[in-house]
């Protein structure tokens, strides 16, 4: 049970707004019985936000107050965590085991974007980040290739993204 437990500590779950990260980061915590907490949660709940962005419709979050917060509370804690988060490269590699970056073709995340009534230009945003697979880069940037998986969300139902993210993160396998 160990050898699993300490396979399993930290998933990631990230991918720009719309592709799926709430959803199926809920199903997918109760079927691997993990702990589900978003990232930008924890920012607002413990005031690590510096000021909201009325231009971008979003809070600037304190990067630096929210790292070391973060980074401090898993390197105290006993449990595994399945995180959801969009700046994930402020938690430090070694707490983390898999990311899985959410991706959605960009016409259908237009689609699914135009439903929250965002300023177009937040949504223009949006899909240039997914269109230049901005988190992947990111996420490339800062973790190990081998920890990083990708799951297109654009065709799959929610039960068939949770089970391709369920069996990427219980397996051993390496890219």
């Amino acid at each position: 049970v160990l050898n699993v437990v300490l396979f399993l500590c930290n998933i990631l779950l990230t991918g720009v707004p719309g592709t799926g990260k709430t959803t199926i980061g809920k199903r997918l915590s109760k079927r691997l019985k993990l702990p589900f907490f978003k990232l930008g949660d924890i920012a607002l709940k413990k005031r690590f936000v510096k000021y909201f962005d009325e231009y971008h419709q979003s809070w600037i979050i304190d990067i630096d107050a929210l790292k070391e917060y973060i980074n401090s509370f898993l390197s105290r804690s006993t449990k595994c965590f399945l995180i959801e988060c969009f700046y994930c490269d402020i938690i430090e590699p070694h707490h983390v085991s898999k990311i899985i970056v959410l991706r959605t073709h960009p016409l259908i995340l237009l689609e699914r974007l135009k439903k929250r009534n965002w300023p177009e230009h937040k949504i223009n945003e949006n899909i240039l980040a997914e269109a230049l697979s901005s988190i992947t880069y990111d996420m490339l940037s800062f973790f190990q290739k081998e920890k990083i998986f990708e799951i297109d969300t654009s065709q799959c139902r929610i039960d068939e993204c949770v089970t391709l993210a369920y069996k990427i993160i219980t397996s051993n396998e390496k890219k």
